[in-house]
This record gives structure tokens, sequence and C-alpha cells, in this order.
């Protein structure tokens, strides 16, 4: 049996693991405050969605919005058509339809 030559090994771990799970539980705590998401910080909490208020009765201001202009769009230019081609009869290489047409003659020359 081996026998752990640190004093109050299995003690010292479980002291260890729980600080550890304390710090981690702190650093969360700190991450979700800093976010924001337990308690809103004061600069949040002051500021408020825009609305629109009237500061005189006697004088209103009205606002118009503006139409942005967006500029023109133009079409897509009109693709190239591509040259028709067909199988050609002995390879089956695309070829035109001209050389397709055109049968294939063998010569044999003997020497």
């Amino acid at each position: 049996m081996v026998r752990s030559s640190i004093p109050g090994g299995k003690s010292t771990r479980r002291a260890l693991f729980g600080l550890l799970g304390i710090a981690v539980a702190a650093l969360g705590l700190v991450t979700a405050w800093r976010v924001g998401t337990i308690m809103p910080s004061a600069a949040t909490a002051a500021t408020s969605s825009p609305a629109a208020t009237i500061t005189d009765a006697a004088s209103p201001l009205i606002v118009l919005p503006t139409a942005t202009a967006a500029p023109p769009t133009e079409p897509p230019p009109t693709p190239i058509p591509t040259p028709q081609t067909v199988p050609a009869p002995l390879t089956g290489l695309p070829v035109s339809p001209e050389a397709a047409l055109r049968r294939p003659i063998a010569v044999m020359v003997d020497d």
C-alpha cells in the first residue's frame, strides 16, 4: 500500500478544491455584475430610451423625416453566350457542330 508523505493529504486537497470553487463562483459573480445581468449599474439605469418631448407648448417643433436617396442600381451585365458544342463522334469531346459533322478518314501508308 502506498502512503502519501505529505501529512494531511486528503484534507489539504479538499481545502484547495473548496478554495478553487469559491474563487470560480466569485469570478462568475464579478463577471455577471460587470455585464449588468444581476444589477444594472448607475450609468445604465440613468439612461433611458429616447422619447419625443415637447419643451414649449406655444412653439411645437416638428421634425420631418428626410428621405435618403438610394444610388441607382444598374442591371447585371448580359452574359456572353458560349458557343454551342456537341460531343465529337470518336472522342466524345465537345466540338462545334460543323466539326462533328465531318467524317473521319483513316489512311494507312505502307512502307
